[in-house]
């Protein structure tokens, strides 16, 4: 089944090229999977992680958005403004696939990646089922 993280970034971003470079340079198998999209292999006997760059001018974007800026102006709360400010200048969404092992068969992989992701603009993380995370500290529960 798995887990989505998601990177609402307030910088432009056209390309997952640094992202596809930098896991090769620490040795992760990658295949591009589509336009902005990737695959990387953890492990050989499983599924890879996928990683999805879309932009806010994209209508799917724009309602994923709009979901999320209802849900955190529905629940308040002390860094609701943080976030809500985050969600409304988004420029591009990075979805990351996560499979449910990852973390036990390949513990290094996903911290790489959201290293390389986060290093790609400002912005905040989501983790379904979680909320949102400003570096490693969650600061707004969804």
């Amino acid at each position: 089944m798995g887990y989505t993280i998601r990177y609402f970034t307030t910088s432009p971003l056209g390309s997952l090229v640094p992202v596809q470079a930098q896991m090769i340079q620490a040795e992760f198998e990658v295949h591009p999977a589509g336009t902005n999209q990737l695959d990387i292999f953890y492990h050989p006997d499983r599924g890879p992680l996928t990683v999805d760059l879309t932009d806010s001018t994209q209508a799917t974007t724009q309602r994923e958005i709009a979901q999320f800026i209802e849900a955190v102006t529905e629940r308040g709360g002390p860094e609701r403004d943080t976030v809500l400010s985050v969600l409304v200048q988004t420029q591009a969404l990075v979805a990351i696939g996560v499979p449910d092992d990852v973390e036990e068969v390949n513990p290094d992989v996903l911290p790489i990646v959201l290293e390389i992701i986060s290093n790609l603009g400002d912005g905040l993380f989501h983790v379904q089922g979680e909320g949102f995370y400003a570096g490693n500290d969650l600061i707004f529960e969804l």
